[in-house]
């Protein structure tokens, strides 16, 4: 998927024949299965996420999956999965949400930020060069953020409960 292809946005499930490129958006309602790598580019799926390459976004664009999301590797990429995150090798640098599980049986997570509810199935976690890796176990973080939302409009709606108060009170 290219400038040549165009952006693809379908009610069905996808198959890319090749790799997704730079600055392309795909989303698929169904599963998507992509038989090259995912660049920076922005990937949706409302099934499964299979990806026969890697992913490597740069921070720019990432990928979404209601369902599972499996991949050789990942790096510098953002993932976020409604079920687990399956990666053959390495993990590097990426942020990584899932509502399962992480797992990377032979693998390593080295870098980044690592977010999965049900546990997190690693060969390596870190290295020795000192990279901060993070990784939160239990975390949801759809409630995280949703979390922060409220905290962020608690103070606006205080000074606006205020307010009315004020005007209310000669009443």
């Amino acid at each position: 998927v290219d400038a040549s292809t165009g952006n693809i946005d379908a009610a069905t499930n996808v198959v890319a024949h090749g790799s997704i490129r730079d600055g392309m958006k795909v989303r698929s309602t169904h599963s998507l299965l992509v038989r090259g790598t995912i660049e920076s580019a922005t990937v949706e799926a409302g099934g499964d996420a299979v990806v026969h390459g890697g992913i490597i976004t740069r921070e720019h664009g990432g990928v979404v999956a209601q369902g599972t999301i499996v991949a050789r590797f990942c790096h510098h990429a953002c993932l976020r999965a409604g079920g687990d995150i399956r990666l053959g090798g390495e993990c590097v640098n990426a942020r990584i949400e899932s509502q399962q599980r992480l797992i990377l049986e032979k693998g390593a997570i080295v870098g980044g930020e690592v977010r999965a509810r049900q546990g997190v199935i690693v060969g390596t976690l870190g290295c020795d060069a000192g990279t901060p890796t993070q990784v939160h176990i239990g975390s949801m973080p759809d409630l995280l953020r949703k979390k922060q939302r409220v905290e962020q409009e608690n103070p606006r709606r205080r000074k606006r409960v205020t307010a009315i108060r004020t005007n209310v009170a000669p009443l």
